[in-house]
């Protein structure tokens, strides 16, 4: 399998975790090695699963001395508990990364995403408060209530700082208008990765013109309900009993409303990964998704922004609409199971 491009999806229930090993890609000081890759760790299911995974890769990256066993490339694409819940620094323990890749939409300090931002932290303390008062929810709303888990912010504060800080490097906030140069990884040889999603303006191409609007509404219907909830004998007497109820009812709607345009937008700015190697190409793509329609300045969908911004890349056959939607999942396999096989190969 020297010359096998190497994929391992672990069985983390609903969520992604998964590793690749470009053969011969590695070239440090005249020596020759496999390039490391792990793509997303995290689940909706138990966190032992996880731990599981990453204990199973510990054996299988190579030694780095004094202990440690050596990860060329962690690839965070988005800000979900599915895919980011297992960066634990207890369980990263022992692992030497070179390099860590994350969304330019996990950038707290990104100009060009402070909207999409402010709407993030409003949905994960919404849903951190339902998720509280422990309220009778339908199976779709208990999955949209635990994307928000407080184990993001440890997992978040582990990819930003603690894993980069071990390891004495700095995190890289990819897009797709980087340049090859910027993307760069000095010891990757033989291989490429692109990176096609998310651009680099998250609040344009992805939340609209809209965005603070969006924000503020989001805001106001947040803090009348907190009111509800602190305060709820404060009834006004023009209304009864049931019709306050059914407002209530109303504008929690509207607050899961909220929260789902945040939900779409974190998927949609999720990293869109591109690997060739020999001929081969492996397409990953977190949680990307499809719209109706696209239209600058409009909340798009990340495959409908990529066709649409780059057309002449799609047209050029460097991917073929075919391999990218044959390669774009990969299936759940149980943690010691592999597949050893790439994408179609170009035509």
């Amino acid at each position: 399998m020297a010359d096998k491009l190497l994929v391992r999806a672990y069985d983390v229930e609903v969520g992604d975790c998964i590793y690749c090993c470009i053969p011969g890609a590695r070239v440090k000081d005249g020596a020759v090695d496999n390039f490391h890759i792990l793509i997303d760790c995290g689940s909706k299911g138990r966190a032992a699963l996880l731990k599981r995974a990453v204990a199973n890769l510990k054996e299988i990256l190579p030694d780095a001395g004094g202990g440690r066993v050596r990860l060329d490339l962690l690839v965070a694409t988005h800000e979900h508990a599915d895919h980011i819940k297992g960066f634990d620094p207890e369980d990263f323990d022992g692992i030497q990364i070179e390099n860590i890749w994350m969304s330019a939409a996990m950038n707290a300090q990104h100009p060009q995403a402070e909207h999409a931002f402010a709407l993030n932290r409003l949905a994960a303390r919404a849903m951190r408060n339902l998720a509280a008062r422990d309220l009778s929810l339908s199976p779709e709303l208990q999955g949209l209530v635990a994307l928000y888990e407080l184990g993001n912010d440890g997992a978040m504060e582990a990819l930003r700082t603690t894993l980069p800080t071990r390891n004495a490097i700095e995190p890289k906030y990819v897009h797709a208008d980087m340049t090859e140069d910027e993307l760069a990884i000095e010891t990757l040889q033989g291989a490429t990765l692109k990176v096609l999603g998310p651009e680099e303006n998250i609040d344009l191409y992805y939340l609209g013109d809209e965005g603070a609007e969006i924000v503020h509404a989001f805001n106001e219907t947040t803090g009348a309900l907190r009111t509800l909830r602190d305060e709820p004998q404060v009834r006004p007497e023009s209304i009864s009993g049931s019709d306050f109820r059914r407002l209530r009812s109303r504008m929690m709607s509207g607050l899961f409303a909220f929260t789902q345009e945040n939900d779409k937008v974190i998927n949609n700015t999720s990293v869109v990964l591109l690997i060739e190697w020999k001929g081969r190409r492996l397409l990953f793509v977190g949680d990307a998704e499809w719209t109706n329609t696209f239209r600058l300045g409009q909340g798009n969908g990340s495959w409908n922004t990529m066709w649409n911004t780059r057309p002449d890349f799609w047209a050029s056959g460097s991917i073929s609409s075919k391999s990218a939607i044959m390669a774009a999942r990969t299936p759940r396999l149980g943690p010691a199971a592999e597949t050893a096989k790439a994408s179609l190969p170009g035509s």
